[in-house]
């Protein structure tokens, strides 16, 4: 892929962590959903693995509504693709940043896997993306 081929709204080092995590195993069920706040990811990921479109495992936040998973990987792109965060902003009240990311992480019955530059976002203070790496279980950390 050239940089033609990625959206404003992607992030191919994350896809390409959320590849690895589903090809490594560590997910322990198929009843498992990639959620990302933006379409031009959930572009990308389908180029890179057709298979989740298939299997209806790669949605927009959005489209996510009134479902859950044992496991949900939140794919957040907002760091590193040149672009401000929107939907994952929790203080932008006109993209709802706020209920996006809400309504990502209550997608998940048992195990949130949120694939981000924690580095960055844990300096963003005010914002739900940070205080949930925050909170994160030192015991699961996984560094790509």
């Amino acid at each position: 892929f050239n940089d033609d081929d990625i959206g404003r709204r992607a992030n191919m080092s994350e896809a390409l962590c959320v590849l690895k995590i589903i090809e490594k195993g560590i997910l322990n069920t198929n009843d498992f959903a990639v959620l990302t706040p933006y379409r031009d990811q959930v572009s990308l990921l389908a180029k890179l693995n057709p298979e989740l479109i298939d299997n209806d495992q790669l949605l927009t936040v959005h489209k996510s509504q009134g479902r859950e998973w044992h496991t949900v990987i939140y794919c957040v792109c907002d760091i590193g693709n040149g672009a401000r965060p929107w939907f994952t902003d929790s203080g932008n009240l006109m993209s709802g940043g706020l209920a996006n990311v809400n309504t990502a992480v209550s997608r998940a019955k048992q195990h949130l896997i949120i694939v981000c530059d924690a580095d960055t976002w844990e300096l963003k203070h005010d914002q739900l993306i940070s205080g949930l790496i925050q909170a994160r279980s030192k015991r699961y950390q996984y560094q790509a």
